[in-house]
């Protein structure tokens, strides 16, 4: 399903008909701005309630609703721009916390990757949980869940790519036509452009470290181990090795 400007999408409320004219035929910097404004008040109320109404996003915003339709979209499209800027945002920080060089081997990049995303799912546990936890779920189609795991996961299938051209991943481990059960629609779409071997590592390198992640956000660890920082370190390196990453 994809929502139109005058569907009412699942987690979205109150999507007014674009205005035909008018105060809406704002110049491009206008528009922008207007677009900017808009998006970060969404972004705002889906984390405190993760749940959208337009109108209420065009009244704190200080515009008026039709001008959310004509100048932002539906509200698959608002969902989408805001789920965007969080992927941004969420790089940004993985890079000035992790600081691998790019010649680095694949097994450090990912390691450094995996630090900065714990350091990043720490730090914003409601974005975390909203964009990749159950709660993402019912707020988007298919198709806007490909494309946000897509942005997010964006530096990891990157490493990936290149760790494989390189020679230092070994999918001969992995039967040829194993299946990859249970992974969602759009997590495959995300990786569609891999082979199908390497799409499997990424399914289970993202899938453990999203798992960790979670348990730890919720506090389930600390009861567990001492060294959270040491322990998050050694389920990576195991998830690396059990991948065949050099």
């Amino acid at each position: 399903m994809t929502a139109t400007p005058h569907a009412t999408h699942p987690f979205v409320e109150g999507e007014p008909a674009a205005a035909p004219g008018g105060a809406t035929d704002a110049d491009p910097g206008d528009r922008l701005a207007l677009v900017a404004r808009v998006v970060g008040v969404a972004r705002t109320e889906l984390c405190q309630r993760h749940h959208l109404s337009i109108r209420a996003v065009a009244r704190r915003a200080g515009v008026d609703p039709r001008d959310v339709a004509r100048h932002v979209g539906s509200g698959d499209e608002l969902i989408r721009r805001i789920f965007f800027e969080i992927a941004v945002d969420a790089h940004e920080a993985m890079a000035a916390t992790s600081r691998v060089p790019a010649a680095s081997s694949c097994r450090d990049r990912l390691l450094g990757y995996a630090r900065g995303y714990r350091h990043w799912a720490l730090s914003n546990p409601v974005e975390f949980s909203l964009v990749l936890g159950p709660t993402s779920r019912p707020l988007m189609t298919e198709t806007v869940a490909a494309e946000g795991v897509a942005w997010f996961y964006g530096p990891l299938l990157d490493i990936l790519r290149d760790g494989h051209a390189r020679g230092q991943i070994d999918t001969t481990t992995i039967p040829g036509g194993r299946a990859q059960p249970g992974v969602r629609p759009a997590l495959l779409a995300a990786a569609r452009d891999l082979d199908p071997r390497l799409a499997l590592t990424f399914a289970s390198l993202s899938a453990g470290m999203h798992g960790y992640l979670m348990l730890e956000a919720c506090g389930q660890l600390g009861a567990v181990f001492v060294d959270l920082d040491r322990a998050f370190d050694a389920h990576v390196r195991a998830l690396i090795d059990g991948a065949g990453i050099a």
